[in-house]
């Protein structure tokens, strides 16, 4: 996979007493091209905390080359973030149990 572009959502940022929070950032990948659908992406979300680090792909598929920045306008408008962090600590907690 081919680093289109990325984007910080959050940085030095203390989610409760457990976690501080480095850093979460989105980063756009081109995957392939198809002749009939175009460009096909891979968003992931990537989180950086005291805790440790993980990674989740956050979103697929054949979509134009602006949809890093749709995702973006998306989760900054709409409280996205907070559901994407607690999507992401949530996974990081049962991985690590």
């Amino acid at each position: 996979m081919k680093l289109i572009d990325s984007k910080v959502l959050l940085s030095d940022f203390h989610y409760d007493k457990k976690y501080y929070i480095n850093k979460l950032y989105l980063k756009q990948y081109l995957k392939h091209f198809d002749s009939i659908f175009g460009d096909y992406y891979v968003i992931k979300a990537f989180l950086y905390t005291n805790q440790g680090n993980f990674e989740i792909i956050y979103s697929e598929g054949y979509n134009d080359k602006n949809i890093l920045e749709d995702i973006y306008n998306f989760l900054t408008k709409y409280e996205g973030i907070a559901n994407l962090l607690n999507r992401i600590i949530i996974e990081l907690e049962s991985n690590t149990n």
